[in-house]
Protein backbone atom coordinates (compact mmCIF):
# COMPACT_ATOMS: atom_id res chain seq x y z
CA UNK A 1 0.00 0.00 0.00
CA UNK A 2 1.16 3.08 -1.06
CA UNK A 3 2.05 5.82 1.72
CA UNK A 4 -0.73 8.12 -0.17
CA UNK A 5 -3.45 5.70 0.29
CA UNK A 6 -2.91 4.79 4.16
CA UNK A 7 -4.46 8.43 5.87
CA UNK A 8 -7.35 7.89 3.04
CA UNK A 9 -8.27 4.23 4.53
CA UNK A 10 -7.51 5.11 7.78
CA UNK A 11 -9.86 8.13 7.57
CA UNK A 12 -12.73 6.20 5.66
CA UNK A 13 -13.11 3.68 8.67
CA UNK A 14 -12.40 6.51 11.52
CA UNK A 15 -16.17 6.14 12.91
CA UNK A 16 -15.13 2.17 13.75
CA UNK A 17 -11.76 2.57 15.00
CA UNK A 18 -11.01 5.77 15.91
CA UNK A 19 -13.65 7.81 17.53
CA UNK A 20 -14.46 8.07 21.25
CA UNK A 21 -17.53 5.68 22.36
CA UNK A 22 -21.22 6.70 22.10
CA UNK A 23 -22.64 8.90 24.63
CA UNK A 24 -24.79 6.74 26.54
CA UNK A 25 -28.55 8.42 25.45
CA UNK A 26 -27.04 8.31 21.27
CA UNK A 27 -27.50 5.64 19.28
CA UNK A 28 -24.56 6.02 17.06
CA UNK A 29 -21.49 8.53 16.95
CA UNK A 30 -18.48 9.29 15.20
CA UNK A 31 -16.14 11.80 13.25
CA UNK A 32 -17.27 12.14 9.60
CA UNK A 33 -14.34 12.41 7.26
CA UNK A 34 -14.52 15.98 7.25
CA UNK A 35 -14.13 16.20 10.80
CA UNK A 36 -17.40 16.81 12.33
CA UNK A 37 -18.66 15.29 14.75
CA UNK A 38 -21.79 12.65 13.53
CA UNK A 39 -24.53 11.91 16.56
CA UNK A 40 -27.48 9.94 15.87
CA UNK A 41 -29.64 10.03 18.95
CA UNK A 42 -31.51 6.88 17.06
CA UNK A 43 -31.76 4.27 14.54
CA UNK A 44 -32.05 6.75 11.17
CA UNK A 45 -35.55 6.43 9.30
CA UNK A 46 -35.34 9.52 7.32
CA UNK A 47 -32.07 9.37 5.25
CA UNK A 48 -30.78 11.41 2.53
CA UNK A 49 -28.25 10.50 0.16
CA UNK A 50 -26.96 13.09 -2.00
CA UNK A 51 -25.49 11.75 -5.11
CA UNK A 52 -25.80 8.63 -7.45
CA UNK A 53 -23.25 6.72 -5.83
CA UNK A 54 -24.80 7.29 -2.03
CA UNK A 55 -27.49 6.42 -3.28
CA UNK A 56 -26.09 3.13 -4.54
CA UNK A 57 -24.80 2.27 -1.54
CA UNK A 58 -27.85 3.31 0.70
CA UNK A 59 -30.37 1.60 -1.55
CA UNK A 60 -28.59 -2.08 -1.42
CA UNK A 61 -28.58 -1.55 2.62
CA UNK A 62 -32.19 -0.20 3.57
CA UNK A 63 -35.35 -0.14 2.42
CA UNK A 64 -36.73 2.63 0.49
CA UNK A 65 -39.72 3.33 2.99
CA UNK A 66 -36.33 5.06 4.88
CA UNK A 67 -35.80 7.29 2.38
CA UNK A 68 -36.96 11.09 3.03
CA UNK A 69 -35.65 12.05 -0.89
CA UNK A 70 -33.16 11.64 -3.90
CA UNK A 71 -30.97 14.03 -5.68
CA UNK A 72 -32.86 13.68 -9.33
CA UNK A 73 -29.38 13.02 -10.87
CA UNK A 74 -30.32 9.44 -9.87
CA UNK A 75 -32.44 9.01 -12.81
CA UNK A 76 -29.51 9.12 -15.17
CA UNK A 77 -26.56 7.75 -13.00
CA UNK A 78 -27.12 5.67 -10.28
CA UNK A 79 -27.15 2.10 -11.25
CA UNK A 80 -29.00 1.00 -8.09
CA UNK A 81 -32.02 3.06 -9.62
CA UNK A 82 -31.83 2.06 -12.78
CA UNK A 83 -32.12 -2.19 -11.63
CA UNK A 84 -34.93 -1.94 -9.32
CA UNK A 85 -36.50 1.52 -10.63
CA UNK A 86 -37.00 4.59 -8.70
CA UNK A 87 -38.84 4.18 -5.95
CA UNK A 88 -42.37 5.14 -5.25
CA UNK A 89 -43.35 8.45 -3.67
CA UNK A 90 -39.61 9.61 -2.65
CA UNK A 91 -39.87 12.75 -3.77
CA UNK A 92 -36.49 14.33 -5.33
CA UNK A 93 -34.35 17.72 -5.22
CA UNK A 94 -32.44 19.11 -7.85
CA UNK A 95 -29.75 20.57 -6.31
CA UNK A 96 -27.82 20.05 -2.93
CA UNK A 97 -28.78 23.46 -1.41
CA UNK A 98 -29.96 23.69 2.80
CA UNK A 99 -33.63 24.91 2.27
CA UNK A 100 -34.37 22.30 -0.61
CA UNK A 101 -32.75 19.59 1.83
CA UNK A 102 -34.33 20.52 5.15
CA UNK A 103 -37.82 20.50 3.79
CA UNK A 104 -37.61 16.91 3.43
CA UNK A 105 -36.95 16.94 6.82
CA UNK A 106 -33.72 14.48 7.28
CA UNK A 107 -31.97 12.75 10.28
CA UNK A 108 -29.03 11.61 8.44
CA UNK A 109 -27.54 13.15 5.39
CA UNK A 110 -24.72 11.12 3.47
CA UNK A 111 -22.84 13.49 1.30
CA UNK A 112 -19.37 14.23 -0.14
CA UNK A 113 -16.56 16.61 1.52
CA UNK A 114 -16.30 18.25 -2.21
CA UNK A 115 -20.23 18.94 -1.95
CA UNK A 116 -20.93 22.37 -1.45
CA UNK A 117 -19.73 23.13 1.95
CA UNK A 118 -21.97 26.06 2.99
CA UNK A 119 -24.98 23.43 1.98
CA UNK A 120 -23.37 21.36 4.57
CA UNK A 121 -22.97 24.02 7.57
CA UNK A 122 -26.46 24.82 7.14
CA UNK A 123 -27.72 21.08 7.58
CA UNK A 124 -25.40 20.79 10.59
CA UNK A 125 -26.53 24.13 11.74
CA UNK A 126 -30.46 23.04 11.75
CA UNK A 127 -29.31 19.49 13.54
CA UNK A 128 -29.44 17.35 10.70
CA UNK A 129 -25.97 14.89 11.66
CA UNK A 130 -24.18 15.02 8.41
CA UNK A 131 -21.45 12.16 6.74
CA UNK A 132 -19.37 13.47 4.09
CA UNK A 133 -17.55 10.76 1.90
CA UNK A 134 -13.72 11.43 0.82
CA UNK A 135 -13.26 10.71 -2.91
CA UNK A 136 -12.16 6.82 -3.60
CA UNK A 137 -9.02 6.18 -4.53
CA UNK A 138 -9.49 2.43 -3.94
CA UNK A 139 -11.76 -0.30 -3.96
CA UNK A 140 -10.76 -0.87 -0.46
CA UNK A 141 -11.67 2.20 0.17
CA UNK A 142 -15.53 1.80 -1.14
CA UNK A 143 -15.32 -1.68 0.97
CA UNK A 144 -14.56 0.66 4.25
CA UNK A 145 -17.41 3.19 2.74
CA UNK A 146 -20.14 0.23 2.79
CA UNK A 147 -19.14 -0.72 6.38
CA UNK A 148 -19.19 2.38 7.70
CA UNK A 149 -22.37 3.60 6.36
CA UNK A 150 -24.24 0.15 7.16
CA UNK A 151 -22.88 1.15 10.88
CA UNK A 152 -24.95 4.48 10.28
CA UNK A 153 -27.51 3.04 9.16
CA UNK A 154 -27.90 0.72 11.89
CA UNK A 155 -27.37 -2.42 8.91
CA UNK A 156 -24.00 -3.69 9.95
CA UNK A 157 -24.75 -7.25 9.19
CA UNK A 158 -26.05 -6.24 5.51
CA UNK A 159 -23.17 -4.21 5.63
CA UNK A 160 -20.34 -7.13 6.57
CA UNK A 161 -22.24 -8.80 3.73
CA UNK A 162 -21.98 -6.79 0.99
CA UNK A 163 -18.43 -6.05 2.04
CA UNK A 164 -17.87 -9.74 1.63
CA UNK A 165 -19.38 -9.74 -1.66
CA UNK A 166 -17.30 -6.94 -2.73
CA UNK A 167 -14.36 -8.98 -1.94
CA UNK A 168 -14.88 -11.74 -3.54
CA UNK A 169 -15.66 -9.79 -6.24
CA UNK A 170 -12.29 -7.57 -6.33
CA UNK A 171 -10.11 -11.04 -5.75
CA UNK A 172 -11.83 -12.65 -9.11
CA UNK A 173 -11.41 -9.54 -10.90
CA UNK A 174 -7.09 -9.29 -10.05
CA UNK A 175 -6.67 -12.66 -10.85
CA UNK A 176 -7.41 -12.14 -14.67
CA UNK A 177 -4.52 -10.78 -16.40
CA UNK A 178 -5.81 -11.67 -20.02
CA UNK A 179 -6.00 -7.87 -20.94
CA UNK A 180 -2.72 -7.02 -19.00
CA UNK A 181 -1.33 -5.54 -23.23
CA UNK A 182 -4.40 -3.43 -23.47
CA UNK A 183 -4.28 -0.07 -23.16
CA UNK A 184 -7.96 1.81 -23.04
CA UNK A 185 -8.69 5.17 -22.91
CA UNK A 186 -12.06 6.58 -22.26
CA UNK A 187 -13.92 9.26 -24.60
CA UNK A 188 -16.01 11.77 -23.62
CA UNK A 189 -17.78 14.25 -26.14
CA UNK A 190 -20.91 16.06 -25.05
CA UNK A 191 -20.55 18.98 -27.94
CA UNK A 192 -17.92 20.65 -26.38
CA UNK A 193 -14.61 18.97 -26.80
CA UNK A 194 -13.29 15.72 -25.88
CA UNK A 195 -12.50 14.60 -22.44
CA UNK A 196 -10.30 11.62 -20.59
CA UNK A 197 -9.41 10.38 -17.33
CA UNK A 198 -6.17 10.01 -15.69
CA UNK A 199 -4.48 8.40 -12.46
CA UNK A 200 -6.86 8.76 -9.67
CA UNK A 201 -10.02 8.64 -11.40
CA UNK A 202 -12.90 5.93 -10.76
CA UNK A 203 -12.16 5.52 -14.18
CA UNK A 204 -8.93 5.19 -13.92
CA UNK A 205 -10.02 2.39 -11.26
CA UNK A 206 -12.28 0.70 -13.23
CA UNK A 207 -9.93 0.20 -16.18
CA UNK A 208 -7.23 -1.37 -14.08
CA UNK A 209 -9.68 -3.74 -12.48
CA UNK A 210 -10.37 -4.67 -15.67
CA UNK A 211 -6.80 -5.64 -16.29
CA UNK A 212 -6.04 -2.65 -18.57
CA UNK A 213 -3.99 -0.26 -18.55
CA UNK A 214 -5.50 3.78 -18.70
CA UNK A 215 -3.49 5.38 -21.78
CA UNK A 216 -4.85 8.86 -20.31
CA UNK A 217 -2.49 8.35 -16.91
CA UNK A 218 0.46 8.13 -19.18
CA UNK A 219 2.98 11.03 -18.97
CA UNK A 220 1.43 12.13 -15.24
CA UNK A 221 -2.06 13.17 -16.27
CA UNK A 222 -4.47 12.74 -13.36
CA UNK A 223 -7.98 12.78 -12.70
CA UNK A 224 -10.32 14.49 -15.59
CA UNK A 225 -8.70 16.33 -17.94
CA UNK A 226 -9.51 17.93 -21.87
CA UNK A 227 -7.29 16.21 -24.93
CA UNK A 228 -7.02 17.39 -28.12
CA UNK A 229 -6.83 15.38 -31.62
CA UNK A 230 -2.49 14.87 -31.58
CA UNK A 231 -2.55 13.76 -27.76
CA UNK A 232 -5.57 11.23 -28.77
CA UNK A 233 -3.30 10.36 -31.83
CA UNK A 234 0.25 9.76 -30.37
CA UNK A 235 -1.58 7.68 -27.40
CA UNK A 236 -3.41 5.66 -30.05
CA UNK A 237 -4.79 2.86 -27.25
CA UNK A 238 -6.08 -0.40 -27.89
CA UNK A 239 -9.51 0.30 -26.94
CA UNK A 240 -12.29 3.34 -26.49
CA UNK A 241 -14.91 3.39 -23.34
CA UNK A 242 -17.53 5.95 -24.12
CA UNK A 243 -20.61 6.21 -21.89
CA UNK A 244 -24.21 5.41 -23.39
CA UNK A 245 -26.54 7.97 -23.84
CA UNK A 246 -28.08 10.23 -21.17
CA UNK A 247 -31.49 11.92 -22.03
CA UNK A 248 -31.21 15.03 -23.67
CA UNK A 249 -27.72 15.02 -24.73
CA UNK A 250 -26.23 13.25 -27.70
CA UNK A 251 -24.34 10.29 -26.52
CA UNK A 252 -20.62 10.53 -27.26
CA UNK A 253 -20.29 7.65 -29.60
CA UNK A 254 -22.00 10.33 -32.19
CA UNK A 255 -19.48 12.47 -32.17
CA UNK A 256 -16.61 9.75 -32.08
CA UNK A 257 -17.91 8.64 -35.23
CA UNK A 258 -18.22 11.97 -37.13
CA UNK A 259 -14.97 13.00 -36.17
CA UNK A 260 -13.02 12.45 -39.30
CA UNK A 261 -9.44 13.63 -37.56
CA UNK A 262 -9.44 10.30 -34.93
CA UNK A 263 -11.18 7.92 -37.46
CA UNK A 264 -7.14 6.69 -38.20
CA UNK A 265 -7.06 5.23 -34.64
CA UNK A 266 -6.60 1.81 -34.52
CA UNK A 267 -9.53 1.30 -31.81
CA UNK A 268 -11.70 2.73 -34.61
CA UNK A 269 -10.25 1.43 -37.26
CA UNK A 270 -10.91 -2.47 -35.74
CA UNK A 271 -14.05 -1.27 -34.03
CA UNK A 272 -12.72 -1.64 -30.62
CA UNK A 273 -14.83 0.54 -28.48
CA UNK A 274 -17.05 -0.56 -25.81
CA UNK A 275 -19.99 1.30 -24.74
CA UNK A 276 -21.12 1.35 -21.22
CA UNK A 277 -24.33 2.36 -19.29
CA UNK A 278 -23.98 5.60 -17.77
CA UNK A 279 -25.07 4.58 -14.57
CA UNK A 280 -21.80 2.70 -14.39
CA UNK A 281 -19.53 5.06 -16.57
CA UNK A 282 -19.71 7.35 -13.26
CA UNK A 283 -19.84 4.45 -10.53
CA UNK A 284 -17.51 4.71 -7.39
CA UNK A 285 -19.94 2.42 -5.00
CA UNK A 286 -20.11 -1.03 -5.19
CA UNK A 287 -20.91 -0.91 -9.19
CA UNK A 288 -17.45 0.28 -9.41
CA UNK A 289 -16.70 -3.74 -9.68
CA UNK A 290 -20.27 -4.34 -11.28
CA UNK A 291 -18.35 -1.40 -14.43
CA UNK A 292 -15.02 -3.42 -13.98
CA UNK A 293 -17.21 -6.50 -14.96
CA UNK A 294 -18.87 -5.48 -17.42
CA UNK A 295 -15.55 -3.91 -18.99
CA UNK A 296 -14.07 -7.18 -18.53
CA UNK A 297 -16.57 -8.93 -20.51
CA UNK A 298 -17.27 -6.20 -23.18
CA UNK A 299 -13.65 -6.09 -24.46
CA UNK A 300 -13.72 -9.83 -24.43
CA UNK A 301 -16.25 -9.45 -26.77
CA UNK A 302 -14.33 -7.20 -29.10
CA UNK A 303 -13.47 -8.79 -32.74
CA UNK A 304 -9.73 -10.02 -33.08
CA UNK A 305 -9.23 -8.04 -29.41
CA UNK A 306 -6.52 -10.95 -28.03
CA UNK A 307 -4.59 -11.33 -31.56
Amino acid sequence: MSRALLPLLLLSSACRQEAPAPQADAFYECESPDGARVILQERPARVIPTSSSTTDIVLALIEPERLAGLPETVLSYSHEVSQRGMPAEVPTFTHYVGESLLALSPDLVIGHVYQELDTTRVLRKAGVPVYSLTYPKTVEAVISDVRQISELLGETERGEALAREMQTRLERLRADTRREELRALTYTNLGSGVWTTGAGSSLDLMIQLAGMQNAGAEDGYEMDYQIDVERLLVLDPDVLIVAGSVSGLTPSIEFLREDELIQGLKAVRHDHIVTLPSTLFSANSQHLLTAAEHLSASVDALPDIHK
